[in-house]
């Protein structure tokens, strides 16, 4: 289980986050929004990362849902598929502010399983490969997005980028289906004798 999850924390690092480097881009060439604009689509992601982190404490049971994972992921995949091919403002800000909570509501579920389902003793090494994974792998996906993005266009790059994310996700959890039942109890976790 905790490398099915390292998996899906690297396929959005490598296809699906690379967007924030392609957004000056959209406000320039595409939106005709300039600087001012840009910083408009800056802001809706940041308004869905908080609408999105108050619903997953307020909403989320105690613990972690693989189903939150596989349709936090999943939505966040197709909200960017939309703003790439948006050239509409309004339809850019709605994606982007569903791309940032759904964006939260993933990696904040996901790093609650693994914490919850590794061993104490564990925990530290682990949590470092979630954050290679994670984090680490980012700047390899905004290279892959730039080159994209300077051959076919910043669209292309980003909408390829979404697909290629649910084409791991699909196959992620067709390979693994215990990744839709999961569902961790904390205090049980906490009880458990490997902790």
């Amino acid at each position: 289980t905790i490398g099915v999850l390292l998996l899906l924390a690297a396929a959005p690092a490598v296809f699906l986050l690379n967007y924030l480097v392609l957004l000056p881009v959209y406000a320039r060439d595409i939106l005709d929004i300039g600087a001012a604009g840009l910083g408009l689509l800056t802001a809706a992601i940041g308004i869905g990362a908080l609408v999105g982190a108050l619903g997953v404490a307020i909403l989320r049971p105690s613990g972690g849902s693989g189903r939150l994972v596989i349709a936090g992921l999943g939505a966040a995949s197709v909200a960017l598929v939309v703003f790439a091919l948006s050239g509409w403002l309004p339809l850019s800000l709605l994606a982007l502010a569903i791309l940032g909570g759904c964006q939260v509501a993933y990696y904040a579920t996901t790093n609650t399983l693994i914490q919850i389902l590794v061993p104490a003793r564990l925990r530290g090494r682990v949590m470092s490969l979630y954050i290679l994974t994670s984090w680490g792998a980012i700047p390899v996906g905004n290279l892959l997005a730039g080159i994209v993005a300077e051959r076919f266009g910043a669209p292309v790059a980003l909408a390829g980028g979404g697909v290629l994310t649910l084409v791991v996700l699909g196959a992620v959890v067709a390979a693994y289906p215990p990744l839709r039942a999961l569902r961790v109890d904390p205090v049980a976790a906490r009880l458990a004798p490997n902790n």
